[in-house]
């Protein structure tokens, strides 16, 4: 007889391979009752019903993302997953400092929110002294096709300075912050931008780049006792640069610059007589700028992007790398365009991202993403 009381794995893969070791297989997977080849993304679904034969009990675990099954009498038992989809179903995303995608799952309008990540603190005579500038904050709603993939780059919080060690800038393009080689002072990372995108590849690809129809800059980097500059919106604030970031210019196309200093410290991580510690800039559609205005300057921040919002320069589809040209309009050249949209600097106040209905002035720490079911 068969005894086996307990059957527990995650679900990974397509219908094909649904077996755990025998005992138990996958006859059907459903969205509000519609068939699926895929396992949806793990969200807060309004509810997911597990059915199974031979009288076993079957149940989702939400956290593992996986089937447990008990009162396993019978081999094989076979059950069916129902996946419930209802307004307000929400999908998140967490700084990985990797490529994330989402299939959806329905067809439909889903609201996008983005978080950019945070600058790096600065070292100010051995101590940590001014904070990083904040991220910034884009949302919009916008009508998806079902299994149309979206990609999701979450940034990474710029690295805090320390002593006579170059400052990393966060995933999504931040750039490095340098420190000061003969003293206790050092600059911050710049934070990395969030952004969604149509073709995924490495962050900085530029067929990657440009499809992105969705971004919030990261914040600049401090440097010494000098503050720096949040993550932009439609441009973001000359802090240590003398030269504009908005949606057309900037240190390059998605990249924030990297600590430079003038004269005696002209080179990231150069140690010439010592006097540097120039922050990174943070990224954004374009990076922000740190070109050393002084031998100690903090960086500005990247510029946000919103396929749809007033004021924005979507770029041409035919631009490459070294020829990037820009159609003068706001929406991206996939035709996909968002509503009901709003943009935020890293200084202004906007939703937090922890569940609650409570604000925040700029995003610190890392980047994050969140995707809304809204209905059909």
């Amino acid at each position: 007889m068969y005894k086996t009381e307990k059957s527990f794995d995650v679900i990974k893969g397509v219908v094909p391979d649904f077996s755990l070791k025998n005992d138990v297989n996958i006859i059907a997977l459903k969205i509000n009752g519609e068939t699926t080849n895929t396992v949806p993304q793990k969200g807060n679904y309004g509810d997911i019903i597990v059915e199974c034969d031979n009288d076993a009990i079957g149940e989702w675990d939400t956290e593992r993302w996986g089937l447990f099954v008990s009162s396993l009498k019978k081999s094989p038992t076979t059950c069916s997953i129902n996946f419930i989809i209802k307004e307000g179903t929400e999908w998140t995303f967490d700084y990985t400092g990797s490529e994330q995608s989402f299939t959806v799952p329905l067809q439909g309008k889903y609201k996008i929110e983005l978080w950019g990540a945070e600058g790096g603190k600065s070292l100010y005579q051995g101590v940590s002294y001014n904070d990083g500038g904040n991220g910034a904050y884009t949302k919009g709603e916008i009508s998806l096709q079902k299994e149309q993939t979206l990609y999701l780059y979450v940034g990474g919080a710029g690295a805090n300075a320390s002593k006579r060690v170059e400052s990393l800038g966060g995933y999504n393009g931040g750039g490095n912050g340098v420190p000061d080689k003969a003293d206790d002072e050092s600059s911050g990372g710049g934070g990395g931008a969030t952004d969604i995108r149509l073709v995924n590849g490495l962050w900085d690809s530029f067929a990657s780049l440009k499809s992105r129809i969705m971004v919030a800059a990261g914040g600049g980097g401090a440097s010494w006792s000098y503050a720096p500059g949040a993550g932009g919106g439609l441009s973001a604030d000359l802090v240590g640069t003398k030269s504009a970031i908005n949606q057309t210019t900037g240190y390059a196309f998605g990249k924030g610059q990297s600590g430079v200093g003038d004269g005696q410290c002209a080179g990231s991580g150069s140690v010439g007589n010592g006097d540097c510690g120039v922050a990174g800039a943070g990224g954004g559609y374009y990076g922000g700028r740190s070109e050393g205005i002084t031998n100690a300057t903090s960086a500005s921040g990247g510029s946000s992007f919103i396929s749809g919002y007033e004021g924005c320069n979507a770029i041409k589809q035919e631009s490459v790398e070294n020829n990037i040209q820009h159609t003068g309009d706001s929406i991206h050249y996939s035709g996909l365009v968002f509503t009901n949209t709003e943009m935020k600097s890293g200084k202004e106040v906007m939703p937090k991202h922890d569940g609650t209905q409570n604000t925040m002035v700029g995003n610190s720490g890392n980047g994050y993403a969140r995707i809304t079911y809204l209905g059909k």
